[in-house]
């Protein structure tokens, strides 16, 4: 892979048409490029794998994709070029190859060469009506459309807010919202999908260029950026202005660890943030609603039936694409459970009466209250969704990879550093069932890279030197090695064969150095003839030890099942322990788990299936414990730790409570009962992903078929003892995965029964049910041996409470402890829609952490704005003074405290008007002396200085085009007065179009600073080109006299903080204007004058009732 590093390196500076950006992958051995091209609307993130890197230069595998948010056709394109990357490329073969493939497919408008197959139903013709552009309707039309949508949703129980709160026909964006109680979701899933009862659900939507009609709609094509969408959630009805900005201006399609749902800073109540589902949610919205829109209308479909249908359409499945036509019209829109007002199809409405935002939000909150029903990414319906309390993927190989690697699933980042005991104990109970041959499902789709210990050919022959273990030094014979920096070192002992699994941590010559991370080890479950013989053949130099290296190279998928088991536990054995990854995200903040020299790529997308395959929800409850303090707190539990434990959907505690309506008076005290299911640790991976089942016989049916239980403790801890593989009896490698800060060797649940054992299988002298919904487990104990690191830090990213209140119990079946002393049941075991009933009246007021909504808001009802008075032509007055405060273009401009941070932020480079740094002739211009004043203002001086520095900084660190204005330092020769320029305008700008006929390349203005700047505004004027009036037709907030129109330029409006750069921004924000956008005089024309520009600051300030600046004669008579 040293190879494909250097090349990738190679690459990132290298020059490509249309290529830019080349960087390291997050995923697998792989890379990122962007590719923009002038037929494109915007830059397009295009991601390569190397999926065998061993062949890497020979005859590699590549896979080539695009992210989710990406046009379609693109998809296709890039399906088709994938297979067709040769296998002997480099990275910047593979580069080239791919960009004129996209090359050629935008000049054809089609995929390449073999698109002339019989695509007699191709997704492309069946929606062939939805190609054409929107025909847009006049603004006021658009306007009640819109209006009519909104108070429509308003009266289906949504809060809708209105961006900016200000008067105008179309909005920049749009929120409708609802509140998380109100869907009367269980508290399992308000804890595993991280959402408060109070939390509200979000949906945004920007109308990029007017509203639609839904004809309108239905007509965009697949690419659309008409009506954009997404889906989060917030602590308040209506977010933030400047959160909303964000999520729908400066959207990343990937989402980085840290951008993941997860604990909300309380200090941002009305941010808006992801949840659990918004990436897969997104994507739905963004990229199917109008093609499932279409279906559901065309063919009287459901919303299941309707994707059914379009993911046959798009495999081109003439068949079975409207197979399911009609079969399931009867499917709940979002949930049973939902308000009424949402339980109406709002899809299936006439054209006049359709509201596109409504039944996007109903789509939203359905694939969110039935996330785990639905494939996250081709959004199929799951065969078993029972089983599972978090949204999962298919088993399509495609949707599991993309599920697992591009946002869909649990980010194992983010799981480690707030639950890093969780991750611990998923990762050990998978090794514990590798251990013990339990696997049923092995991971597939991975691509995982594993040593054979059995093809002692392919192993590396080297002297090695563990005298200073765990470090050592190797020196291969014949090559140098290949694979990644993981290895298992086979090493001849005075006979004795051993394995130990390392990494190399650097390199002088052909010395290595390495660490050992697990060992020795000894194998007698295959054969190691052909092992010994190759060390045998040869005898090592003094302090020096035979060995045979056998690197990380082959497929995981290739292995035959017997030797799967034994490769997926090196694997495990070569990756670090929990807090020591949590560790080293914390101390390097910036780098992610892909920088951590000890853990292998193939490792780490081990560790990501593990928490993502995961379908039960743990958390920790208990800290870990002290054994000394244990053993005195809680004698007859011993040195065992505690996690919450739920299973099943999102429903099924809904379930539970039904049967117990139906079998129990649920009023009764004792309704359940408690009760120990003990298991080796071998089948515990199963059993947190599937649940508790009787499919396998393990310890024998003497009492009937069922789940075995037992009011026992000591009972259910002896069916809690490890078990091994028959072959793996004869190894000698550990039981419990040698990495792990917990070190559990039982495990134990606490589950919650209907108490009727009348009905059982059995009752004694075990509990045997046959029936899996009579079943609830509530809790998981662990028996650990912390490391000396865990016991340091108990509860990591956790605050844990004691409990007050406990459970009553039956006292004919009380549940015990070793010491067959009866167990208090912490009375948060039981959901607070029961509480009441099984714990007794009061108790439930007592015990419930349910946060007071006491939030203000700015609503006093929960509809949200004032639909009909925002949504109107603004009166003459409002027109003047908005467009002053916050012109409008392509985005809303920032409010002052926000715009620093923006040039940072790239551009999109598709098509803009094009400009040549110091082109701009400064003799032409009228060079002015400092001002008398100069020497008296040593405040504004030193301030002027910083400003001159920072901008200075700002325009090497950032490109002219990515900026957007030019200010030429070392033509500043007066401190008080400067010149800059406005320039890259996106070439759709009526502006841009104006300035490209007049072969003008900038706007030049003049920047005047008084002498108690900073506490005063600056004054900023055009200087040329000369500006259509107001009264013209023009906009862009341009005086007739050149003078700047803004609040901001006033003492009303100006912040001492704002700076050159905001003042800049905010300025050529204006200029691009689309509603009212600026155009050029045509014509001759003359420079603006700075009289009369003072002469049109003068009228624009009196017009609006600012207050102006008091610097304003001195700035006027600058130079006279």
């Amino acid at each position: 892979m040293r190879q494909f590093s250097k090349h990738l390196a190679l690459a990132s500076e290298a020059s490509y048409d249309y290529v830019s950006n080349v960087r390291r992958s997050e995923v697998a051995d792989g890379f990122v490029f962007t590719f923009d091209h002038d037929s494109m609307e915007g830059p397009v993130d295009f991601q390569v794998i190397l999926q065998d890197e061993t062949g890497y230069l020979r005859d590699a595998k590549f896979m080539a994709f695009v992210d989710s948010e990406c046009q379609p056709h693109f998809a296709q394109t890039i399906d088709i070029l994938s297979d067709r990357i040769p296998g002997e490329s480099s990275v910047e073969d593979v580069i080239s190859f791919l960009s004129k493939g996209l090359v050629t497919a935008l000049d054809e408008n089609k995929p390449p060469d073999d698109m002339d197959e019989d695509d007699s139903f191709s997704a492309d013709e069946y929606f062939q009506h939805a190609s054409s552009p929107l025909g847009h309707l006049k603004s006021e039309d658009a306007s009640q459309i819109l209006k009519k949508s909104l108070l429509k949703a308003q009266m289906a129980g949504l809060h809708v807010g209105i961006f900016p709160p200000e008067p105008a026909l179309i909005p920049q964006a749009i929120s409708l919202s609802i509140k998380v109680k109100k869907l009367d979701l269980s508290e399992d899933a308000h804890e595993a999908w991280d959402l408060e009862p109070n939390d509200y659900l979000v949906l945004v939507l920007r109308p990029f260029s007017g509203y639609p009609s839904l004809p309108a709609y239905l007509r965009l094509p697949d690419d659309q950026t008409e009506m954009r969408f997404r889906f989060g959630k917030c602590a308040t009805p209506k977010p933030s202005y400047e959160s909303v900005r964000k999520a729908l201006w400066n959207f990343e399609p990937h989402v980085t660890t840290c951008e993941k749902a997860g604990p909300r800073d309380k200090d941002q109540d009305a941010s808006f943030s992801p949840n659990h589902m918004s990436v897969s949610i997104n994507r739905l919205l963004n990229r199917s609603l109008q093609k499932l829109l279409i279906l559901r209308r065309r063919h009287d479909l459901s919303w299941t039936g309707a994707q059914a249908a379009l993911r046959a359409t798009e495999q081109d499945d003439a068949r079975h694409a409207m197979a399911s036509s009609g079969s399931d019209r009867q499917d709940v829109i979002i949930s049973q459970d939902a308000p009424a007002d949402l339980q109406r199809d709002y899809a299936l409405d006439v054209d006049e009466d359709f509201s596109i935002p409504l039944v996007a939000m109903q789509l939203a909150l359905r694939h969110l209250v039935r996330c785990t029903e639905f494939c996250t990414v081709c959004y199929a319906k799951l065969d078993d969704p029972a089983g599972s309390m978090k949204p999962y993927a298919c088993d399509s190989g495609l949707c599991m990879f993309q599920h697992l690697s591009l946002g869909f699933g649990v980010s194992l980042e983010h799981e480690i550093v707030h639950n890093p005991y969780v991750v611990d104990l998923l990762l050990s109970f998978f090794y514990a069932a590798v251990y013990a041959g339990r696997l049923r499902e092995y991971p597939t789709g991975l691509t995982l890279k594993v040593p054979r210990l059995e093809a002692a050919e392919t192993a590396v022959e080297c002297d090695i030197s563990l005298v200073r273990r765990p470090s050592g030094f190797l020196r291969p014979l014949y090559r140098r090695l290949i694979g990644d920096d993981h290895f298992v070192a086979a090493v001849l002992d005075h006979g004795d064969l051993k394995y130990y699994v390392c990494y190399i941590t650097g390199a002088t010559g052909q010395i290595y150095d390495f660490e050992t991370l697990s060992g020795p080890h000894r194998f007698k479950s295959f054969d190691i003839t052909r092992t010994l013989a190759k060390l045998f053949r040869r005898k090592a130099e003094d302090e020096w030890n035979n060995a045979l290296l056998f690197p990380f190279i082959h497929d995981f998928e290739d292995l035959e099942p017997v030797q799967r088991d034994t490769a997926l536990m090196m694997l495990m054995m070569a990756m670090p322990s929990v807090l020591d990854m949590r560790n080293y995200m914390q101390e390097q903040s910036r780098q992610g788990l892909s920088e951590l020299s000890s853990l292998s790529k193939s490792a780490r997308s081990l560790a990501q299936w593990v928490l993502a395959t995961n379908r039960s929800h743990l958390v920790q409850d208990e800290a870990i414990p002290d054994a000394k303090v244990k053993m005195i707190k809680e004698p007859g539990v011993g040195n065992m730790m505690r996690f919450r434990f739920a299973q099943g959907a999102p429903d099924r505690e809904r379930h539970f409570a039904q049967e117990l309506k139906t079998h129990c008076n649920p009023f009764l005290m004792h309704s359940t009962l408690f009760a120990w299911h003990g298991s080796a640790p071998g089948n515990w991976h199963s059993i947190v992903r599937t649940g508790l089942d009787f499919q396998n016989e393990l310890n024998g049916r003497a009492y009937g078929h069922g789940v075995y239980m037992s009011q026992y403790m000591a009972t259910s801890i002896n069916y809690s003892v490890a078990t091994k593989d028959i072959a793996r009896k004869l190894d000698s490698v550990p039981s419990i995965w040698p990495s792990s800060d917990l070190q559990p060797s039982k495990a134990i649940s606490m589950v919650e029964v209907i108490n009727r054992p009348d009905v059982f299988v059995s009752r004694a002298p075990h509990f045997v049910v046959d029936r899996v919904s009579w079943i609830q487990c509530r809790y998981l104990y662990i028996g650990v041996s912390p490391t000396s690191m865990a016991l340091r830090d108990p509860s990591p990213g956790r605050q844990l409470r004691e409990s007050v209140e406990w459970v009553p119990q039956d006292d004919n079946l009380y549940l015990v402890d070793m010491n067959d002393v009866p167990v208090s049941i912490p009375a948060e075991v039981i959901p607070i829609s029961r509480r009441t009933q099984r714990l007794g009246p009061g108790c439930a007021s007592r015990i419930t952490f349910e946060p007071l909504d006491t939030k203000p808001t700015d609503q006093t009802a929960d509809e949200g704005d004032d639909i009909v008075a925002l949504l109107r032509v603004p009166d003459a007055d409002e027109t003047e003074k908005r467009g002053s405060k916050r012109p409008r273009e392509a985005s809303p401009s920032p409010s002052p405290d926000e715009q620093a941070g923006l040039v940072s932020k790239p551009m999109d480079m598709s098509s803009v008007l094009k400009y040549q740094p110091g082109s701009l002739n400064h003799n032409s211009l009228p060079r002015m002396p400092e001002p008398g004043y100069a020497d008296s203002s040593p405040q504004a001086l030193r301030a002027l200085g910083k400003e001159l520095k920072a901008v200075a900084q700002i325009q090497q660190k950032v490109t002219a085009r990515e900026r957007g204005w030019s200010i030429d330092v070392d033509q500043t020769d007066n401190m008080f007065r400067w010149i800059a320029e406005l320039h890259s305008f996106d070439m759709d700008l009526p502006l841009a179009m104006d300035m490209k006929e007049t072969n003008v390349s900038s706007v030049v203005l003049e920047i005047r600073f008084g002498p108690n700047f900073p506490m005063t505004p600056p004054f900023v004027r055009v200087i040329r080109p000369r500006f259509l009036s107001f009264a013209q037709g023009g906009g862009g907030h341009v005086t007739v006299g050149g003078a700047i129109c803004s609040e901001m330029l006033t003492l009303s409006g100006w912040l001492p903080t704002l700076t050159v750069e905001k003042v800049l921004l905010q300025v050529r924000l204006g200029l691009c204007e689309r509603e009212l956008p600026a155009r050029l005089h045509r014509g001759p024309y003359r420079d603006y004058g700075a009289v009369e520009a003072v002469h049109g600051y003068k009228r624009f300030v009196e017009s609006h009732g600012w207050t102006p600046s008091p610097d304003l004669t001195k700035l006027a008579s600058m130079g006279s």
